[in-house]
């Protein structure tokens, strides 16, 4: 049920945050908020989180998030998508970084390693995902 999978998230962790964040990219938003019971992104409140995970204030979190560069690339993502470009969060963290990760920088975030010690019907059907995300979106299409 919705309560159900919404009760996994807590939506106020540095985790919760940037699992959100990488996600949004590639999801619908009603989706993704379905997911979590709460839109991370249109709540203002979750700002000096996002400040954290961007490099922009405080530490990063060390546990269970990505590098800053990632989080990077995943907001650039929303910056000039439809459905996400005007949540507070994006328009005030678009104001406040100055500077964008380097074009090979995003693009080697998008790039997954191959896969290791995975059975060779798991590690095909990666390889497959891989080939039809990257035609879905080059490197060179980044916003």
């Amino acid at each position: 049920s919705h309560q159900e999978r919404s009760d996994r998230w807590c939506n106020n962790c540095a985790k919760c945050r940037f699992v959100f964040l990488v996600l949004a990219p590639f999801m619908a938003r009603a989706r993704l908020v379905g997911i979590f019971g709460h839109d991370l992104l249109g709540d203002e409140g979750q700002l000096d989180g996002y400040r954290e995970l961007l490099g922009l204030a405080g530490h990063k979190p060390f546990e269970c998030v990505g590098e800053i560069t990632e989080c990077r690339v995943a907001l650039r993502m929303l910056v000039d998508a439809p459905s996400w470009s005007g949540a507070p969060v994006v328009t005030t963290l678009r104001a406040e970084l100055g500077e964008w990760p380097a074009e090979r920088d995003a693009a080697a975030v998008l790039v997954a390693e191959q896969p290791r010690f995975a059975p060779a019907a798991y590690a095909e059907a990666l390889r497959a995902m891989q080939a039809g995300a990257d035609r879905q979106l080059a490197p060179a299409e980044l916003p």
